[in-house]
């Protein structure tokens, strides 16, 4: 099963929509000729334009995309290894590893890597020096939390945690400031941090499959959040309702 960064192009459809709304809501505005019409487009646009992603973070998910087209996927970390410098993509899911070699680290310029559906517990303190990853997927393994050499990989984009034993998002997450969509679903989450708020281009949380019970206050400053999901969670229909009006800009979706 490959599912190596499926997220970044939803995320591109997202901003392509945003793109397509800002014009839509325009062009509503220009036929109208009204003031209070106007002042409602007016302030669509700005919703939308607070949406986008920044400059750098579009050109690294337009990155992403591009050596998704163009750069080969290695499947073995020894094939890597025989050419390590010109290693940009790795598929090492579903491989019943129970750990990651510390050579992994050399690997200098490694932007996507899967170990999706193995049965890890934790990585290689080289893991932290992999500063080129965008996109990691440690998808269904056995971690009790994240590792922590994560903090380190100052330039990810898009990390899954999805089908683990998470009880908790440890500081470690919060570090990635570069950080667009975080995938923490089917964990053991009986809360999310008020530090998420501190992830400024978090665009997508998905965190369905929780234990979830309401959200922090603290993520009505986050100004790019585009979708948190958050089905199958215990959320009484009054937190729900409270949820969607405190981030009444964002697509919440809560179902159980």
């Amino acid at each position: 099963m490959k599912r190596i960064v499926a997220l970044p192009i939803v995320l591109f459809t997202l901003l392509a929509v945003s793109i397509v709304n800002i014009a839509a809501v325009a062009q509503t505005a220009e036929k109208s000729g009204g003031k209070k019409s106007t002042k409602t487009a007016s302030k669509k646009k700005t919703v939308q334009m607070e949406k986008s992603a920044s400059p750098s973070i579009s050109k690294a998910l337009a990155t992403l995309e591009e050596m998704n087209k163009t750069k080969p996927m290695v499947e073995s970390l020894e094939e890597a290894l025989k050419d390590p410098e010109n290693v940009y993509r790795l598929n090492l899911s579903q491989r019943e590893l129970t750990s990651v070699s510390p050579e992994i680290g050399k690997l200098k310029n490694l932007a996507v890597l899967s170990l999706y559906g193995n049965q890890l517990t934790s990585l290689p303190t080289e893991f932290a020096t992999l500063t080129n990853l965008l996109s990691l997927d440690l998808g269904k393994n056995r971690f009790t939390e994240a590792p922590k050499e994560l903090a380190g990989l100052k330039n990810l984009k898009v990390l899954y945690l999805s089908l683990n034993q998470i009880t908790s998002i440890p500081p470690a997450i919060f570090k990635i400031n570069s950080l667009v969509t975080l995938d923490v679903a089917g964990n053991q989450l009986q809360a999310i941090p008020a530090d998420i708020a501190t992830l400024p281009n978090l665009m997508e949380l998905n965190a369905r499959v929780n234990r979830i019970e309401t959200l922090p206050q603290a993520m009505t400053k986050m100004k790019r959040l585009t979708v948190v999901r958050l089905d199958i969670n215990p959320i009484t229909n009054k937190e729900s309702k409270r949820i969607k009006k405190m981030l009444e800009n964002t697509d919440v979706r809560v179902a159980y």
